[in-house]
């Protein structure tokens, strides 16, 4: 998603550039990091044999596949008509993660 930005030009300028896209990028940078320190907080839980383990558990599994759907969906959106392609694997991504909430159990809806 970032590399797209940097190289795509659209109304006059290049995507990296334009303050929706700079919001993409950073709505997917603190996705991605707190799943993964939810992640290394529950593992740390594990390790020590916490009773909260559960439920730090628990909150991954319903944060995780939805903060990967959103990931996933704004950098199909940054790519814009190259993600039908088959040159990328964002179809498959996106697929992989609507069904990754339905694997993990019962989870909030996301809206969509």
């Amino acid at each position: 998603m970032v590399e797209r930005s940097l190289v795509r030009e659209v109304h006059g300028g290049l995507l990296k550039d334009k303050q929706f896209i700079q919001g993409f990028i950073a709505d997917n940078y603190m996705d991605i990091q707190a799943a993964r320190l939810m992640t290394i907080n529950a593992a740390e839980k594990v390790a020590d044999n916490d009773p909260q383990a559960r439920t730090a558990i628990s909150a991954i599994k319903v944060f995780v596949p939805a903060a990967y759907h959103r990931v996933v969906d704004r950098a199909i959106q940054v790519w814009g008509g190259a993600r039908v392609s088959n040159d990328l694997p964002l179809g498959r991504v996106y697929l992989a993660a609507r069904v990754l909430g339905w694997l993990t159990g019962p989870m909030r809806s996301t809206g969509s």
